[in-house]
């Protein structure tokens, strides 16, 4: 099939007329913008084609990508087509049936939601986002039952399976594989995970549509194992490296009861100075929980 491009703005879309598809594939972009709206209908001369498809690898390896709005006219997304498009931090505007091919994001590991045809963040699209590279599940991704209660809870389910899992379980196997780093040891990717497996537990809390009680309790319990003062910290650690400043995840930590009388002045000095609003709220959440009114508490700031 002959490619033509249309231009949208300062981007170059290459297309593909395909009467299988009803219409017209998109099988790459000539151009520099960072946050990309695909047309929903394209012109070749007086003819007007509908967008029905993202070909296989059409924006592979775009490393300046960091948002795209996908038109609901987008029935198929093909193997690969935003693959290590390592910037990439939100998808949206995809409609509920689209059908996604294999490793549609694969490498993207900074993609952050996937907005299912409605036009703001939720529950949905923050967990579809987790899957790509927290999980990774992209079996959830490509369901056909995304946003279901019954989706939720094979959501659920698999983080449950994940946090079951050792955690030094799939590092030999990197190693022989030659996929793993050799300057990273054994207790590093050890770490890693328990990271991964504490941010995937706040995520669900937060964004907790449809969480069950008994496996909320599983997610709490593995903050408050993992937490400042335990025998291992990878869920402050998370805390620090991943939300910085985001007081929201930080109430949320101190919900759960990962901030206590006896850990809160080591996470208060783990803040240093590079965080100034999440120490207030802690300096203040002292006060106010365990009743410190400490005078030279002030200099801590």
């Amino acid at each position: 099939m002959k490619e033509f491009e249309y231009v949208v703005d300062e981007n170059r879309f290459v297309c593909q007329i395909d009467p299988t598809i009803d219409g017209v594939r998109i099988t790459g972009c000539r151009g520099t913008g960072t946050r990309l709206s695909l047309p929903e209908q394209v012109f070749r001369g007086e003819e007007m084609y509908v967008v029905r498809e993202i070909g296989k690898k059409a924006f592979l390896g775009n490393r300046g990508l960091r948002s795209v709005e996908i038109p609901v006219s987008v029935r198929t997304i093909g193997d690969w087509a935003f693959a290590q498009c390592e910037q990439l931090e939100g998808v949206s505007g995809l409609a509920r049936d689209v059908i996604f091919g294999n490793g549609v994001f694969m490498g993207s590991n900074h993609l952050e939601h996937i907005i299912i045809e409605e036009t703001h963040i939720d529950d949905l699209s923050i967990l579809l986002g987790t899957t790509i590279y927290k999980m990774p599940s992209e079996d959830l991704l490509r369901d056909s039952e995304r946003g279901t209660t019954h989706w939720y809870q094979k959501w659920d389910q698999r983080l449950l399976s994940f946090l079951q899992e050792e955690d030094v379980e799939g590092y030999t196997d990197l190693v022989l594989c030659g996929e793993e780093d050799i300057q990273r040891s054994e207790p590093e990717y050890v770490s890693d995970k328990r990271r991964r497996k504490a941010g995937l537990c706040l995520c669900r809390l937060k964004w907790n549509c449809l969480l069950e009680s008994e496996v909320e309790k599983i997610y709490r319990q593995y903050l408050l194992e993992h937490t400042k003062g335990s025998e291992s910290e990878e869920a402050w650690e998370y805390m620090i490296q991943e939300h910085g400043d985001d007081l929201e995840y930080y109430r949320l930590f101190a919900k759960v009861g990962c901030v206590r009388e006896d850990n809160i002045d080591a996470m208060i000095q783990d803040l240093g100075g590079e965080h100034a609003e999440a120490k207030s709220y802690l300096m203040q959440y002292k006060q106010e929980q365990f009743g410190t009114k400490d005078v030279f508490d002030q200099f801590l700031l």
